[in-house]
């Protein structure tokens, strides 16, 4: 996937909701790998992991 970005402006940011009972972590990636392990494990375990925010473009 080509996002006109450099490898050094590609980050995965990762936060913590600390305020929520649940303990929300977010993640956001330009890493197509972590992506796609994200949307199996989110896959494998519904109860516990959702993705909110699909990927506009389509893995190949």
């Amino acid at each position: 996937m080509k996002t006109g970005l450099t490898k050094q402006e590609k980050t995965t940011d990762i936060w913590f909701d600390e305020k929520d009972p649940l303990t929300l972590i977010h993640i956001r990636t330009h890493n197509t790998a972590l992506k796609k392990r994200l949307a199996a494990y989110a896959g494998q375990h519904p109860e516990q992991c959702r993705q909110t925010d699909a990927d506009p473009e389509p893995a190949t």
